[in-house]
């Protein structure tokens, strides 16, 4: 091949790499304005947490320049409780190689906590998985909107509509922690004579008054409270064991009476009292959801019909020796 021939392959060589890097340059102005411009978190970690990637949206959480995250381990940028949750979501996608989906919790600049849903998914170099890439949506919106759907506007408890997700939820949550699950159904006594009596006004602030009791003593992780009807309200909660559920549901009674609300229809005590119904599930019975419900209602009713202002577990009114003997203990 002559020098001439070979000058003009070399040329058309280097056409052809121009037209690459060309190509390479346009590819990375296409992925750097996706990084900078996209409303969403883009970032990657290598298998031991350190990040390798950040985009500019990163600018609106509390912590350093979006850049600075970069050779940070997770554990350096985030308090530990936020960091475990983010670090896990990782592990998952990192161990199951495939894309997996959770709601994680950060702080934003603000000081205001921000819900994200993202996606996780596992970085392959030759079939090595070399580092975990997450693409999180901020729905801080959604989720505030549904929790104003799945709230009861005069008492701010969640509502019926969230109750029947929840306890179904609630019982497999139970069963994989091998706890009980605790269901108590709370009526106001003789209520309507209440609002009769002494006005609706009066009765909501009743109404108000017990939601506020409710939400002060069920406020472990993984309790419940819900306004499910006028008067009537629902608690789901778990537990060691029967025992530690049926004096929980004393206590709210006996605090109930403690609010000192004026009840001049409520016979005997003459303030504002509470029936409680109570069915308590033992980890891995066999019992649906409908069925809990409709034993912690018949508990209820029995409360009511034997006097009121008591604590009745469904359990008593089963019909077994086991029930009467704890009848002859509770009462």
């Amino acid at each position: 091949m002559s020098d001439k021939s070979k000058i003009e392959k070399l040329k058309t060589r280097i056409a052809e790499l121009e037209k690459e890097l060309n190509g390479l340059r346009s590819t990375e102005k296409i992925f750097n304005a996706i990084m900078d411009n996209a409303p969403a978190l883009i970032s990657a970690k290598d298998t031991q947490g350190n990040i390798i990637l950040t985009n500019q949206q990163f600018g609106s959480l509390a912590g350093p320049a979006p850049e600075d995250y970069i050779g940070k381990n997770v554990y350096d940028l985030f308090p530990k409780e936020i960091a475990d949750e983010l670090w896990k979501n990782d592990c998952l996608a990192r161990d199951s190689n495939s894309s997996i989906e959770a709601e994680e919790n950060v702080e934003h600049k603000d000081g205001s906590m921000h819900t994200y849903f993202t996606v996780k998914f596992p970085l392959k170099r030759d079939e090595d998985i070399f580092a975990t890439c997450a693409f999180s949506i901020d729905i801080t919106n959604l989720k505030r909107a549904q929790e104003e759907r799945d709230r009861d506007s005069l008492t701010g408890l969640y509502n019926r509509r969230l109750f029947y997700k929840s306890i179904i939820d609630e019982q497999k949550r139970a069963s994989r922690s091998n706890a009980y699950l605790a269901l108590l159904m709370l009526d106001l006594d003789h209520f309507k004579e209440l609002n009769d009596n002494l006005g609706h006004l009066y009765g909501d602030e009743v109404l108000v008054a017990l939601a506020k009791l409710l939400h002060t003593r069920f406020r472990r992780l993984g309790d419940y409270v819900f306004r499910i009807g006028g008067e009537e309200f629902v608690a789901l909660l778990t537990c060691q064991n029967a025992e530690e559920a049926v004096a929980i549901a004393e206590s709210i009674r006996t605090d109930v009476l403690d609010l000192d609300y004026v009840h001049p229809n409520n016979e005997g005590t003459g303030k504002l009292s509470i029936s409680i119904g109570l069915k308590i599930v033992a980890p891995n019975e066999p019992i649906d959801h409908e069925e809990i419900f409709r034993q912690a209602d018949q508990a209820l009713y029995q409360a009511k019909t034997h006097g009121r202002n008591q604590v009745v577990s469904a359990s008593l009114w089963d019909g077994t020796q086991e029930g009467q003997q704890q009848e002859k203990q509770l009462s």
